[in-house]
């Protein structure tokens, strides 16, 4: 079998279904090598934006559209790009007919009730929408002014998301972490019954059952200073509050910029899968797939330079001979494509060793 040579470009290993070992070239050794290595995939956000639409919030329009153009830019700053984000909009008034319900989905021309959105490996970003990620948010935040003047920003987090509002089903992914943006010209005022505040202990409870650890919970507030029951939410390093009268609301974004950092790790080989150390880079003979915890094939991984490889499916970046990195062998890179795969997953690369 002819030897993949980097950074030509040559046609990728075919993958089994019981994944054989790499064929063996003609004066080699017959021995083969297994590298295994954990991949993360891009982070995942399911971000609750819960409106204040009290008619005193008149008052902060200019801030609001300046907040979703806020919005889209740090969604396609963060490192990747735009995460694998969905995006659901509510009001805080409980006493509406559709209170909780995710609003603006049709009215903006979603395909959905939630915004869909995440850059593709080809470029752009790709989503349930047409147009531009700050011309959707900016629709789905123009919400039109209700007549109620009572804000219950948590309680009606907690409704959209507890299941009693059937329209909102499929929102909420275990995988993804929880993010809730709270815009009011006030404070929380949920109610229990008229004139009695629930604890906001018991929402932040609620709120935390919706997500696999408490870690994943993130829940920011714009509101008006002090806010005592806002600022008190109990999530240490998740949480933040914004002065509503402040001119610039982007604060409130800090947290989802930073909430999720990818490990940076140097993939390595050794030198000693090089079958060919005349020709420069790495010549190598390797099987690849991408397989999950109990070492079932999740996908194949062919090379990202074969010819007429799909980049958005799983790939293998050809080995880059890095010294400093990887003493004497190699660094590697694996691309996911654009569809989510099954968490967790593992690049598993079985590659012939050159003779000693």
């Amino acid at each position: 079998m002819p030897l993949r040579r980097t950074p030509v470009a040559l046609a990728a290993l075919a993958l089994t279904a019981c994944h054989e070992p790499p064929p063996f070239h003609g004066d080699t050794c017959g021995r083969e090598q297994t590298r295994t290595v954990p991949l993360w995939q891009r982070p995942a956000f399911d971000v609750l934006v819960v409106l204040d639409r009290s008619p005193s919030m008149a008052d902060h329009a200019a801030e609001l559209a300046a907040f979703a153009r806020s919005t889209s830019a740090v969604l396609s700053t963060i490192e990747g790009g735009v995460p694998d984000l969905r995006l659901a909009v509510v009001t805080s008034d409980l006493d509406a007919a559709d209170a909780a319900a995710f609003q603006g989905g049709a009215r903006c021309g979603l395909d959905g009730a939630f915004l869909e959105a995440r850059s593709l490996e080809a470029g752009g970003v790709g989503g349930n929408f047409t147009g531009t990620l700050e011309d959707m948010l900016s629709c789905l935040y123009d919400l039109p002014l209700s007549s109620s003047a009572v804000s219950q920003p948590l309680g009606a987090a907690v409704r959209a998301l507890d299941g009693s509002v059937p329209a909102n089903a499929g929102f909420r992914r275990d995988h993804a972490a929880l993010v809730v943006l709270v815009v009011t010209d006030t404070d929380d005022q949920t109610q229990a019954a008229p004139g009695a505040l629930v604890e906001v202990s018991a929402l932040v409870t609620q709120l935390k059952t919706m997500v696999t650890d408490p870690r994943m919970l993130v829940v920011s507030s714009i509101a008006a200073a002090p806010a005592p029951r806002l600022a008190s939410i109990d999530l240490p390093e998740r949480t933040s509050l914004t002065d509503v009268d402040a001119a610039d609301w982007s604060d409130a974004l800090v947290l989802l910029s930073e909430l999720w950092r990818r490990p940076l790790l140097g993939y390595c080989v050794g030198a000693e899968i090089d079958l060919d150390l005349e020709t420069p880079g790495f010549q190598v003979n390797c099987v690849n797939r991408i397989r999950d915890a109990d070492g079932a094939t999740v996908a194949p991984l062919p090379w990202c330079d074969a010819p007429d490889v799909d980049l958005s499916q799983p790939c293998l970046h050809p080995f880059t001979p890095d010294d400093a990195a990887c003493p004497g062998g190699a660094t590697f890179a694996v691309s996911l494509g654009d569809e989510r795969l099954p968490d967790p997953i593992f690049a598993e690369l079985r590659c012939e060793v050159a003779c000693d």
